[in-house]
């Protein structure tokens, strides 16, 4: 059953990707300009994020007390290539998949599932393909190591989606600093749809990097979830899934990758567990907290 609350909670925080609408609703200041990414083809970029979260469950009407999840952590590192129509091309590796932290209050069933879960994830490759707007697409399916546990295939798929999530949709128009902008987008994980509405705002520039301030609303609709190693015979499907997310994110308009994160999301979630003669409703409420960590363990 665990391995179910993970791959619900690998829900990204933020995304975007090219089929997202960019409404800007206020310019901000003068002096004005168009933003563009301009980065140098061949450049190679090394970002690290923190994902730490804490989770609430009831199953069948029976709460359970709240519980910290060890700390995961994920460092990625990303080849900048010219792509189509003068974008880019950004190939990326998993170089380092791990639980980081202190785990020595936390049961060691949890923290197992959670190293299990990262076996084999070290060396997937994948490609997104950006626009100079930083529009993400994925380009193809992320490629694992020989030997990958199904929970690593999992991961992989929401580190897919942190990178896409992690970018910055810039808008056709020029703006300055104060300016606020809108997108909304649609992105598939678990076999769900997401829906996704983020608003973005400039609230510091020097030079090409921007200070963005973030905030957002998260739902889905219903339907059957895939999930890893759910038992055979049993099948788990999404009821409801609302939640919301502030944060603050540097970005440089010379990197494919942001330069520093700080953004925390709430999602509540109801499911239900079918099968092998049980059908019970899980609800589950996830806080989580998504950073680049400022040294190592």
């Amino acid at each position: 059953m665990f391995a179910c609350l993970c791959g619900l909670v690998a829900l990204p925080i933020a995304a975007v990707g090219g089929d997202a609408s960019v409404t800007v609703k206020d310019a901000g200041a003068e002096p004005r300009e168009v933003l563009r990414y301009v980065i140098e083809p061949g450049q190679t970029e090394t970002i690290t994020i923190d994902t730490a979260i804490n989770m609430e469950m009831s199953m069948a009407g029976q709460g359970m007390p709240a519980m910290d999840l060890p700390t995961s952590r994920m460092t990625l590192e990303s080849v900048v290539e010219e792509g189509a129509d003068g974008g880019y091309t950004v190939l990326s590796t998993i170089t380092d998949a791990r639980v980081a932290g202190d785990v020595a209050n936390m049961m060691p069933m949890i923290v197992d599932a959670m190293r299990e879960s990262f076996r084999g994830l070290a060396g997937t490759t994948f490609s997104l393909s950006m626009t100079d707007r930083g529009e993400m697409s994925p380009m193809g399916d992320a490629q694992l190591p020989a030997g990958a546990s199904p929970e690593a295939i999992q991961a992989a798929e929401s580190g897919v989606a942190a990178l896409q999530g992690t970018g910055l949709i810039l808008p056709e128009e020029a703006v300055g600093v104060g300016a606020v902008w809108v997108t909304s987008v649609s992105q598939a994980l678990n076999g769900i749809e997401q829906n996704i509405e983020t608003t973005y705002t400039l609230v510091e520039r020097a030079g090409d990097v921007l200070t963005i301030g973030i905030v957002q609303s998260i739902g889905a609709e219903p339907g059957p979830l895939e999930l890893a190693e759910v038992p055979p015979g049993m099948s788990a499907e999404l009821i409801e899934l609302v939640g919301a997310g502030t944060g603050t994110v540097e970005y440089s308009l010379g990197r494919a990758t942001p330069a520093s994160i700080a953004m925390a999301s709430n999602v509540a979630v109801k499911m239900e567990m079918s099968g092998m003669g049980m059908d019970q409703q899980m609800e589950q409420k996830i806080k989580t907290v998504m950073s680049t960590p400022t040294g190592e363990d």
